[in-house]
């Protein structure tokens, strides 16, 4: 098996992606197709390999989207750490998680408008 390592960055590089959507009565910025993992990748010196994504990825729906992966002390920590959350947390949360092949494409959305 061939590992991959890369920086996943989600580039958006159509207008068709983004749209604004009226949620709970507040306009939001949603991003369509945002790939925040794939398949069999090391992030942060950690392997995932496809079948563990497989069983995980649907907890991404509703979970908080920082901007940049939370770092406190030079370490990685997760999206829902308070300081993370006061540091990072730009108002953009995941739903309609879904996988297509080997990525996992999400919708981000978020009222800073």
């Amino acid at each position: 098996m061939t590992l991959k390592s890369v920086n996943v960055l989600s580039v958006v590089n159509s207008k068709s992606k983004i749209s604004t959507q009226i949620i709970d009565g507040k306009e939001h910025i949603v991003i369509n197709d945002v790939v925040p993992i794939v398949d069999d990748i090391v992030m942060n010196g950690i392997f995932y390999p496809a079948d563990e994504i497989n069983k995980s990825y649907m907890t991404l729906n509703d979970n908080l989207m920082p901007l940049d992966h939370p770092r406190i002390n030079n370490e990685h920590v997760s999206a829902l750490n308070p300081q993370a959350i006061n540091n990072f947390y730009i108002g953009a949360w995941g739903r309609n998680v879904r996988k297509s092949n080997d990525k996992v494409l999400m919708c981000s959305s978020s009222n800073l408008i």
